[in-house]
């Protein structure tokens, strides 16, 4: 998952000079998924203090960066689901 989040500065930059919203919908897509996996398979707060802190930072991470991209395109983001 670490290696899509790196991903996403260089996802924007392409969209704009290809004048295509449909690469971060793209994007945002396989991080969704990625992370979907991700926490399906490592619970976040019933994990050892290490591990708990860092699954709740990259947690975060990934939160900014999928409402950064739907900012991107145009799209509110909810506060909760």
């Amino acid at each position: 998952m670490l290696r899509i989040l790196e991903k996403f500065p260089g996802v924007v930059k392409k969209s704009a000079e290809n004048y295509s919203p449909n690469l971060i919908c793209n994007y945002l897509f396989e991080l969704s998924q990625s992370f979907n996996s991700f926490y399906e398979a490592s619970p976040v707060l019933k994990a050892e203090k290490e591990q708990k802190a860092f699954r709740l930072t990259l947690t975060e991470g990934v939160a900014q960066v999928i409402e950064n991209g739907l900012k991107l395109l145009g799209i509110k983001v909810t506060e909760e689901m």
